[in-house]
């Protein structure tokens, strides 16, 4: 935290289950704070940061070899799964700050394994090749020294969520994935309050105004400028300041070896880059568990109900 100010999106996870084989749903973790106390403490509830850039949902270790593995037995020790339990009545059900439980089917948190160059379908039996691979979302984690892991896409997907820089809080929601219906977007009005005008109220939990402020933009600019070096016998720009050994091959790989293709490296100056930059050091962190439930939401200021 600077001066009070919101640099992270951060909720508590106050408890988690799942239901497999069509059986009864099986507690892996319950109770803890609901509030920045858990924040960088020895807690029961999780503080995790709502991640859109990252894939798989990083648990702690204990709860991942204790609670999920037990559960899902068919989860390989490298992370891996048969594709056929994608469509399985798997789920799981993750409750955040006491005050919401959004329900993420297994198709969300299993997921197809490609090959990145053919875009061919890896093979969980290989080399007879009749199921296909998937990963497990779900990932095993030690705990991190910033006081939270991070909640990415394998549990967002079910999930709609704002992002909101007025009040500086979530407001999380259970997305209405079903594409027949037909659409009902109420927007966000920006300012205080804004979520709770667009929800009504009627079907939503909110926590109080947030004591927290978002950080504001940074000043400053910075600028990059370069020079070439001039050796005893010559200068060199662009690839001829590169050394011979250095150079990147035609394949990729960096050459090994004086005199190594190209063009010649004995009179090759060096190409020196210089950034200028100005702005305030951006250190510390915040943490926001303000959580509002409401009939559903979706970035970019709009709202679904």
């Amino acid at each position: 935290m600077i001066s009070g100010n919101v640099l992270q999106f951060i909720t508590t996870v106050t408890g988690l289950s799942a239901t497999v084989n069509g059986g009864e749903e099986s507690t892996i973790f319950s109770g803890g704070t609901d509030s920045t106390a858990a924040y960088g403490s020895n807690d029961a509830a999780l503080a995790v940061l709502l991640d859109t850039g990252s894939s798989a949902w990083s648990l702690p270790t204990q709860y991942y070899e204790k609670g999920i593995l037990p559960l899902f037995p068919y989860v390989t020790s490298q992370g891996l799964c048969d594709c056929k339990y994608r469509d399985s009545n798997d789920s799981l059900t993750v409750e955040f700050a006491a005050k919401i439980s959004i329900n993420v089917p297994a198709r969300q948190f299993i997921v197809p394994i490609y090959d990145p160059a053919t875009n061919e379908p890896q093979y969980f039996d290989a080399p007879r090749n009749t199921q296909q691979a998937c990963a497990f979302m779900l990932t095993p984690s030690e705990s991190s020294s910033q006081g939270f892991l991070t909640l990415g896409d394998a549990v967002l997907r079910s999930m709609y969520v704002v992002y909101d820089l007025d009040n500086g809080q979530l407001s999380l929601a259970q997305a209405d994935l079903d594409s027949s219906k037909a659409s009902d977007i109420v927007p966000v009005q920006a300012g205080l309050g804004g979520v709770q005008k667009a929800v009504g109220g009627s079907s939503s939990a909110s926590v109080g105004p947030n004591r927290y402020s978002i950080a504001p933009a940074v000043s400053g600019g910075e600028s990059f400028t370069a020079s070439s070096v001039q050796s005893t016998v010559g200068e060199a720009t662009g690839t001829d300041a590169v050394p011979a050994d250095a150079r990147v091959s035609e394949t990729g790989a960096a050459q090994s070896g004086a005199g190594g293709g190209g063009a010649a490296s004995s009179s090759a100056g060096a190409v020196s880059a210089f950034r200028v930059g100005s702005g305030p050091d951006m250190a510390g962190l915040n943490v926001v568990m303000g959580v509002v439930v409401l009939g559903g939401m979706m970035l970019g200021g709009a709202l679904v109900l």
